[in-house]
């Protein structure tokens, strides 16, 4: 009987649970020993997020959406205020109210003469840049590329890494990728653009950028190196010169050419409809296990005596917040605080080993909160049920052919005889 008792591995459940993790970690690994490995966690954390969640606008790929004439105006005439008459077929005319400076997409959607799919486009650019990216910074913070390879991949479950391939009219994940890149690159230059850029897609990406200022706050005033704090303190400039222009712009677009932002279906009794219908799911469905990186740095900066870096944190969390709430929009706006993530990361309070389970257990969280009848199954599933009754019939006639057939074989065949 002696043999027929499993390996010495499985003989409890914490040596099994740790076999399990131990085996994940591996396959993990292996894929962050490749070359160009932030290419490889990125193509997965792609294929994970369209499997996840998939959502397919045929209405609008089709050019029959109303919205899709929109974005056509937009494009066509950037530093024009939309006529409210040409876009009738709209219910709701308070989002168009808001989308008057928000112009980087329709300009370069303009350039590429990409029209009405611009939008969509450059949201799915920005999802193939973005997880690559992500596992870079994660990696340079944690110094562990397993514990970033899963923050990337539980990113990717969530709802935010979905919407990247979800979003055909809003620019969201182009904005939160130009927001990643202020923290990704160290040249000023590009710190500048990416933020103006991020501020030109969506208003709310200013107040997310402040994150960005929070994480190079951080750089140059730790204990690092020389080089570690003059790349801070240029990054800050670049930063609050980006705010500078920005607002700058607004004033200038406001007079030259007459934009200006409607107030419509703000603070209009959303709080009440969150709280019924938002709150807790749809809040922590935003950035899924990742919420938990978000206390973890509350209470490492708290631990650490930085007090200017945590009150920072705290305002940009609480501006974040009180904006989604005084919008319909709620996941939308909540998306705009991702740059929370790196500050909370940069950190550094816990043990490698305690990070990288905090890490996996959140890729594991974004595994069980997956919704089935948006995976990519639901859709090849309804894609093939149309078919279903055709090819049933095609299976019925093929079946009478053969018998058939094989009765006019059976008449022919020598000694039958046919009354």
């Amino acid at each position: 009987m002696v043999d027929n008792l499993p390996p010495q591995k499985w003989h409890s459940v914490e040596s099994f649970v740790s076999f399990i993790f131990g085996s994940l970690d591996e396959r993990v690994r292996s894929l962050t020993e490749k070359r160009y490995w932030t290419l490889w966690i990125g193509a997965v954390a792609v294929a994970i997020s369209l499997f996840a969640d998939t959502s397919v606008r045929p209405m609008f790929l089709a050019g029959t959406d109303p919205w899709a004439e929109v974005v056509k105006l937009q494009v066509a005439h950037p530093l024009t205020p939309i006529d409210f008459e040409q876009v009738k077929a709209l219910e709701s005319t308070s989002h168009l109210e808001k989308i008057a400076f928000r112009i980087s997409i329709p300009i370069i959607g303009r350039a590429l003469h990409t029209g009405a799919a611009s939008f969509l486009v450059l949201n799915y650019i920005a999802g193939l840049l973005f997880f690559p990216m992500l596992a870079h910074v994660a990696n340079r913070l944690f110094q562990d590329r397993v514990s970033a390879a899963y923050v990337t991949f539980a990113f990717a479950l969530s709802w935010a890494g979905v919407h990247f391939f979800n979003d055909y009219s809003y620019g969201d994940g182009f904005a939160w990728v130009c927001l990643l890149a202020a923290i990704y690159f160290r040249h000023p230059l590009l710190i500048f653009g990416a933020v103006l850029i991020a501020g030109f897609t969506d208003e709310r990406a200013i107040v997310g950028s402040a994150a960005a200022f929070l994480y190079w706050l951080s750089a140059a005033t730790t204990d690092g190196g020389d080089d570690s704090r003059r790349h801070g303190r240029a990054a800050l400039i670049a930063i609050g010169a980006a705010w500078l222009a920005y607002f700058g712009l607004r004033l200038y677009l406001t007079y030259a050419f007459g934009l200006k932002t409607g107030t419509s279906d703000i603070f209009t009794g959303f709080l009440w409809y969150h709280a019924n219908f938002s709150i807790p799911y749809g809040v922590l469905g935003v950035f899924q296990g990742l919420w938990l990186w978000i206390a973890v740095g509350m209470i490492a900066l708290y631990v650490s005596g930085r007090v200017i870096i945590l009150l920072g944190f705290v305002a940009t969390l609480a501006c974040v917040l009180a904006i989604a709430l005084s919008v319909y929009d709620i996941q939308r706006s909540l998306g705009y605080g991702l740059l929370l993530l790196p500050v909370a990361w940069q950190t550094r309070g816990l043990k490698r080993a305690t990070v990288c389970t905090l890490a996996r257990s959140c890729f594991i969280l974004g595994i069980c909160l997956v919704v089935p009848a948006r995976t990519m199954l639901r859709q090849l599933y309804q894609r093939t049920s149309a078919f279903s009754p055709l090819l049933i019939g095609m299976a019925v006639r093929r079946v009478e052919r053969t018998s058939r057939s094989n009765n006019f074989a059976t008449e022919r065949r020598p000694g039958s005889s046919s009354r």
